[in-house]
């Protein structure tokens, strides 16, 4: 019994953290989690996860359920199958040893099953809470998530700001280009300019011709 809850546990979190279809699953359950409650994330005190309104983990506990579920229904069906199976015998021995249960009883294999379920679920809450060692000791038996594994993969996206990704960058133009576009801009400037003061000037000798016309017409 105790050591299919090891292997389930240890090959949980090395499931997770290095197959690339659970990348998304982390992240749901991540964007949910309290941030004023960063490095403290938890189950609590109960048999299971709260998934009512009236925990502030309910949101990820929710998201957490469902990955648990995923997992022990694919990669970890075996073991967990195993699992079941040898708590389930144990209910045989306890109930030739004590009788039948009270009505509304749990039985024995239900809280193994609870227990488990939360076991999982606060693995994966740890990962989140602690920072990536350097100088952890890979071959000591124990799981160790990996600098770009999901784990961190999903803290990393989390860390960075919210617009970064809506935010194009532009970048700065070469002095050299300003300066090119000031001057054409100046000589464009001067060129208006000067096609005004001709406007103006043809403007003054169509009037001085059309007074030295009237006069002449007079005098005629």
């Amino acid at each position: 019994m105790g050591n299919y809850r090891t292997q389930i546990k240890q090959d949980s979190l090395t499931k997770l953290d290095r197959t690339h279809k659970y990348t998304a699953d982390l992240q749901k359950i991540y964007d949910e989690l309290p941030q004023d409650l960063r490095g403290r994330w938890k189950v609590g005190n109960t048999d299971t996860l709260v998934t009512d309104d009236t925990s502030r983990m309910a949101p990820a506990n929710r998201q957490m359920n469902g990955l648990i579920d995923k997992l022990l229904t694919n990669e970890l069906k075996d073991d967990y199958h195993g699992f079941l199976a040898t708590a389930q015998k144990m209910d045989g021995m306890m109930t030739e040893t004590h009788g039948n249960q009270h009505k509304g009883q749990e039985k024995w294999s239900e809280a193994q099953d609870k227990r488990l379920r939360k076991e999982l679920a606060n693995g994966i809450y740890r990962q989140f809470n602690e920072q990536l060692n350097a100088d952890q000791k890979i071959n000591d038996g124990k799981f160790h998530k990996q600098a770009k594994g999901n784990f961190e993969k999903v803290k990393q996206r989390h860390e960075q700001p919210e617009n970064s990704k809506m935010v194009t960058q532009h970048k700065t133009a070469p002095v050299g280009k300003l300066n090119k576009i000031a001057k054409q801009m100046t000589k464009q400037s001067r060129q208006e300019i000067q096609q005004m003061h001709r406007m103006l000037q043809d403007t003054m000798l169509n009037q001085a011709q059309s007074i030295s016309d009237e006069s002449l017409s007079r005098h005629l």
